[in-house]
């Protein structure tokens, strides 16, 4: 549509690979009346060109070497199932259409390979708005050149995350990844306007005082200070099941505990918001240093409503529990009760979390320690393990007492 209500501008049309780009190609064909353009395709069948009466090209190439793409001049750029192309293609194809004022955009299903990520992250970084984007989701059941009800029989083919991915069009990790119930697609949205606010309340039962907000605070030198900022609300069809939302984030790389308070209050909170922090801050400071403490770099501020994230114990919750938690709270399972719910939510605005949250792995069957997108987790998973969490009960301990001599008479009294 651009190419003919804009006359001599140039399109591009990106493929993979060379059944995909015939396949666009046949697309094309179907679509366009026949008297509207002259086709030419090269011998080799790799390069396809059409050109329309008002002197619009549209050239269909290939993405294989993205280098390719940074010559010549383009007005639009279509990256035709971009998950399988690489990333320099986008970023040779951005500042080339940059020059016309153009537009790039990508087509795609959502990736089931490491290689393809950098198209989920796109996405939710125009979802967030942190870019210069636009992210558009079609519903699979809408689309006209499917049978749905044949994809849908899938679901006792095909594991899981096939299914979500394939059938339903949605975002499953790729990997093994921590918070395998996140969903960019389903966890990432705003409290909807009907839903109320029951922070106050909520928090004046669990911790005693009533609360604005609640932030969950990790506390490390290197790579960052992270903090997660809390609201609770309520769904008027279900006033008691609280739903926990992260509202805002705060991260400051390479910092201190002041510097974290001061993001913090750079942004409106301050010493009225429940703060629930890594337990070590009552014996340490994030730098590790002697003699001091973080619990009171946040006293000396202001920051007296300081809680541990288990109740009853001056240790952090075991790291599985607390993954535990969290998945639940991302999506129950389904029972014979009911189905599954989701009980907690990001704002889209909150991209530093919201990515730590879709990529932290796991390493040899435990979430990598390592990994920088694990004290972002942990600032989330510290407030969730607190109002939702489940201590392991204890086993009690059992007393061997050997084997004593039969009284007879006593085992007769029983009878």
């Amino acid at each position: 549509m651009f190419g003919i209500l804009v006359p001599k501008s140039r399109l591009w049309a990106i493929s993979p690979t060379l059944e995909t780009g015939d396949e666009l190609d046949q697309n094309f064909r179907d679509m366009l009346p026949r008297s509207w353009y002259r086709r030419r395709q090269a011998k080799t069948g790799r390069a396809t060109t059409y050109t329309f009466a008002n002197g619009t090209t549209l050239h269909l190439r290939s993405g294989v070497k993205p280098e390719r793409l940074k010559a010549g001049r383009v007005d639009m750029a279509l990256l035709n199932e971009a998950q399988e192309i690489d990333e320099a293609a986008y970023t040779k194809l951005r500042p080339a259409t940059a020059d016309r004022s153009g537009l790039v955009m990508m087509t795609a299903n959502p990736p089931d390979r490491p290689a393809g990520r950098w198209v989920e992250e796109y996405y939710n970084r125009a979802r967030a708005g942190s870019i210069a984007g636009k992210a558009f989701v079609f519903d699979p059941r809408d689309n006209p050149f499917a049978n749905y009800e044949s994809l849908a029989a899938m679901s006792a083919e095909v594991d899981e995350k096939t299914y979500q991915r394939d059938v339903l069009g949605l975002f499953p990790p790729i990997g093994d990844i921590v918070f395998f119930a996140w969903s960019p697609r389903e966890s990432v949205r705003v409290p909807p306007a009907g839903f109320v606010d029951v922070t106050p309340t909520f928090t004046k039962t669990h911790l005693g005082r009533a609360h604005d907000h609640v932030v969950g605070i990790d506390l490390q030198q290197t790579p960052h200070m992270c903090a997660a900022v809390f609201r609770f609300y309520a769904d008027p069809a279900e006033p008691d099941q609280p739903i926990a939302w992260v509202i805002d984030e705060v991260v400051v790389e390479d910092a201190d505990e002041n510097d974290l308070i001061d993001g913090l209050e750079d942004r409106g909170y301050d010493g009225t918001c429940a703060v629930v922090m890594d337990a070590s801050a009552w014996w340490q400071d994030g730098a590790h240093t002697r003699g001091k403490t973080s619990d009171r770099a946040f006293r000396a501020r202001g920051w007296y409503a300081l809680f541990k994230p288990q109740k009853d114990s001056d240790r952090n919750p075991d790291i599985v529990e607390r993954v535990k938690a969290t998945n639940a709270r991302l999506k129950s399972a389904a029972t014979a009760i009911g189905p599954s719910r989701r009980r907690m939510f990001s704002m889209p605005q909150n991209e530093r979390i919201n990515r730590a949250m879709q990529v932290w792995e796991n390493r040899g069957g435990a979430p990598n320690r390592r990994s920088d997108y694990a004290h972002l987790c942990d600032a989330v998973s510290y407030v969730v393990y607190r109002f939702f969490g489940r201590p392991k009960v204890k086993a009690p301990k059992l007393e061997y007492r050997g084997i004593g001599k039969l009284d007879r008479k006593e085992l007769f009294k029983r009878w």
